[in-house]
């Protein structure tokens, strides 16, 4: 009996042993299992259609991993999560439609995270965007007009090189709110540059006209006064024949020898018939040469019937 006894009690003891030994090990393997359990991503977002205010502003808020990166795509923008993994995104719309946003969470060697939202702009806004864009192409249409006809004056004033056309377009270049004068510049300048000379070239061409003119006057006083010479000795001469032929007509009388009582003078020389110098662009008669020049010799009467006055150093 006794010795059941002791065999009881030592296998009591054992058992107990054993299990004392093998409560440790057990804790052991759970905290090594807790240990290699891998970290996940977190981002949750608390609206995935999110509305603009007036003025297009949307704000997205959230939470995800602590000191995560949040970003998002349309627009561009990235905020850092706080210590308890809450974060807020605010950004302006790009258009006026509705849109959808790739948000994305990323941390160091964690898995990346990434959802989708979409955002829809305030109608005020909508309107807004509309009419900013109706304004846009206003202009446009309204500068491509005035390129167009600051062309068109540019044009006009090149193929008509007058100066009132070059005023006109520079002008309106200058009036227009589209417009850059400075880039116009050159060919304003060039055009006023062609103006210029055009202008010199009908300045040198009225010039050599009034030359011309001139000579030709001059040559027609010169033919006219030839002329009168050629007449005036034409007429000497015919009167010459004639009063030698009448000489020849007289009965000769003899040596008749005057009366005494006929003591008549010889007619005075009509001064009119005096022969002076005159020139064909002179205002003067001359008794004598008296300069350079072609003189010609005409009557005293020829001479005043012209308007020429006296030489004051030939008489």
């Amino acid at each position: 009996m006794k010795k059941i006894l002791l065999t009881l009690s030592l296998l009591l003891s054992l058992n107990l042993g054993l299990a004392a030994c093998s409560a440790p090990v057990e804790e052991k393997k759970e905290t090594a299992s807790e240990s290699t359990q891998v970290e996940k991503m977190k981002l949750q977002v608390d609206e995935t259609n999110i509305k603009t205010d007036e003025n297009g502003i949307f704000k997205i808020t959230g939470k995800a991993t602590p000191n995560a990166i949040v970003s998002i795509d349309q627009p561009a923008k990235k905020v850092t999560a706080d210590a308890d993994g809450k974060f807020e995104l605010e950004g302006q719309i790009p258009s006026e439609k509705s849109h959808e946003v790739k948000i994305l969470a990323q941390k160091d060697a964690l898995e990346e995270l990434e959802k989708s939202l979409t955002i829809t702009p305030h109608d005020q806004y909508v309107q807004k965007v509309l009419a900013k864009k109706e304004q846009e192409e206003k202009e446009i249409r309204a500068k491509a007009e005035a390129v167009q006809t600051a062309d068109s004056l540019i044009a006009k004033a090149k193929a008509s090189l007058n100066p009132t056309d070059l005023a006109k377009a520079r002008t309106y270049i200058n009036e227009n709110q589209y417009l850059a004068i400075q880039g116009y510049s050159a060919q304003l300048t060039q055009i006023n540059d062609a103006i210029t000379a055009k202008q010199d070239q009908i300045a040198q061409d009225k010039a050599k006209k009034a030359a011309e003119a001139k000579q030709a006057e001059d040559a027609r006083r010169v033919a006219e006064a030839k002329q009168a010479e050629d007449a005036r000795r034409a007429a000497e001469a015919k009167k010459a024949e004639e009063d030698r032929k009448q000489a020849e007509r007289k009965p000769s009388r003899g040596n008749t020898i005057p009366s005494q009582g006929n003591n008549q003078q010889p007619p005075a020389p009509d001064k009119n018939q005096q022969t002076v110098l005159i020139t064909a662009t002179g205002s003067k008669y001359h008794a004598r040469k008296c300069g350079n020049g072609t003189y010609y010799t005409a009557t005293l009467a020829e001479a005043k019937s012209k308007n020429l006055s006296p030489c004051s150093k030939c008489y």
